[in-house]
């Protein structure tokens, strides 16, 4: 669920969206991804996305980052952002987000 408050142009996505992906172990990628184009197709003025995991505050681009990383999984379901995974061991890697300019964190399941 989100909450929008318009008067302060502030998206509380709770878990939804967050820096990293998460267990996503038995998420529906298409779906999840759906969820946010719809988010997108609402055409909100988002000034600020509050996040419910990690650091909390987030500009706007956090939904298309997070579409992004969704694509990621969508092209290679072993890539996770979380090393809390189901306690399997992970190769790390970083790649850099195009977006943003910074380093990302991946993780490989094996």
């Amino acid at each position: 669920m989100f909450v929008y408050f318009p008067k302060e142009k502030v998206l509380d996505a709770g878990s939804i969206l967050k820096p990293f992906l998460g267990n996503m172990a038995k998420a529906n990628i298409a779906e999840y991804s759906n969820t946010l184009q719809k988010l997108q197709g609402l055409h909100l003025d988002i000034r600020m996305v509050i996040a419910g995991h990690w650091s909390a505050v987030h500009g706007p681009h956090l939904i298309d980052r997070y579409l992004d990383l969704l694509a990621q999984i969508a092209d290679d379901p072993k890539i996770a952002q979380h090393s809390w995974s189901r306690g399997r061991r992970a190769k790390a890697g970083i790649r850099r987000d195009e977006g943003t300019g910074r380093n990302q964190s991946l993780y490989v399941f094996s």
